[in-house]
């Protein structure tokens, strides 16, 4: 399985050309976004819509772990860290915890929650399962009456497409390494400029 490595100007270029593409056929009222992996993803595409950028959280049972080993994944060797996340995907550990816990992290009362066909693009960086995408969705669908939704990823594994439609992606089944990615040299920076937003 290939893996990609994005720093955070490059992801910046990829996100805005693929908005782009997606501009040519679907321009949204507002981007939401898998906090907190998608952040950058969902800001340089709002920017390109011109539209508000909308914050989801979605926490899984069991990530405690991955938490606690953030800090020294970012000081392993690359080798090591590739294999290490092969090992997690080939695992199916994400199909295991299927239990999303989701809100919205941003205040949606400001939206204009009956207008009709509000068109929203929900971003994530990469779909697992789609468990996170679907648990999403029925947040929207609990809090809007009148929409119509696209879904964007960076990356698609394979598996999730038995679960969910992502109708926008630019990989199929590979590894991504972005700022927001724990093993990522650019973790730190990307955690300052994600903390910066929080306190807008």
């Amino acid at each position: 399985m290939d893996c990609i490595e994005l720093s955070i100007k490059k992801l910046d270029e990829v996100c805005c050309n693929f908005a782009h593409e997606i501009k040519k056929e679907y321009q949204p009222d507002m981007v939401i976004y898998l906090a907190k992996g998608a952040y950058l993803i969902g800001k340089s595409m709002s920017d390109v819509f011109g539209v508000p950028l909308i914050a989801v959280g979605s926490t899984r049972d069991g990530n405690e772990l991955k938490e606690k080993l953030a800090l020294l994944l970012g000081v392993l060797p690359r080798w090591l860290c590739n294999f290490l996340r092969r090992i997690e995907l080939k695992s199916n550990v994400h199909g295991h915890k299927k239990e999303r816990h989701i809100k919205f992290l941003d205040n949606v009362a400001f939206l204009n929650i009956q207008n009709s066909n509000l068109k929203i693009l929900l971003v994530d960086d990469s779909v697992d399962t789609g468990s996170s995408i679907l648990a999403a969705k029925k947040l929207i669908k609990s809090n809007f009456s009148n929409y119509v939704i696209r879904v964007a990823a960076l990356n698609v594994m394979s598996q999730s497409r038995e679960n969910v439609k992502v109708d926008y992606y630019l990989y199929t089944d590979k590894m991504l390494r972005t700022p927001m990615s724990k093993d990522s040299r650019e973790y730190r920076k990307f955690l300052e400029m994600y903390s910066n937003k929080a306190r807008e």
